[in-house]
């Protein structure tokens, strides 16, 4: 025997003519309550949460139109509905511009690595005397130092830069190599 399932009914879907008294309130309706209530959710822990949004929806009618008696409901109620979908479509809007900014910074960032590498490879290439990976090797050993770490006043780890990057600068003396002397400008001026 099959099972039988009970059909859902359908969330119902209301448009500002669903509104009560829609032509007494259009006018605060648009100009003060929802902006008031995308107010109220922009600053909730949770935007997203109910709890307290039927409330404000409830005060934000009294207050706007006491001559219209209406009570908020969470569900299948106009006002509700309406004042919801409005905060809810522009936080969708918001965060998915947010999103499309989040990818162009990834883009942005990716381009530094990607230019940084064909920089180095362009620089060896220039170079005979660095074919030899070991002599690669020794050189950015030499000229990019490892940060350090040290503990801060609170016992916490914070990476510390190297002094000196020779590798930026146009002349250096490293006599000692412990001691490097950078001198001139920097070496893209």
């Amino acid at each position: 025997m099959c099972a039988q399932r009970k059909k859902c009914e359908r969330a119902k879907k209301y448009r500002n003519n669903d509104l009560p008294g829609l032509l007494e309130i259009k006018e605060l309706w648009n100009s003060c309550v929802v902006p008031m209530f995308r107010d109220y959710t922009a600053v909730s822990d949770d935007p997203w949460e109910l709890a307290g949004a039927v409330e404000q929806a409830q005060w934000l009618w009294d207050r706007y139109f006491p001559d219209i008696k209406h009570t908020v409901q969470p569900q299948n109620d106009p006002v509700f509905f309406l004042v919801w979908f409005h905060v809810s479509f522009l936080c969708h809007a918001i965060a998915s511009n947010i999103i499309k900014l989040q990818q162009q910074v990834y883009t942005w960032r990716g381009g530094f690595a990607s230019r940084a590498e064909k920089a180095v490879e362009n620089y060896f290439d220039q170079r005979p005397c660095f074919d030899d990976p070991k002599f690669r090797a020794a050189y950015i050993s030499w000229a990019v130092r490892e940060p350090t770490e040290q503990l801060d006043d609170h016992g916490h780890k914070v990476v510390i830069p190297p002094a000196e990057c020779p590798y930026m600068w146009v002349r250096f003396e490293d006599d000692n190599p412990d001691d490097v002397v950078c001198m001139f400008t920097f070496r893209d001026q």
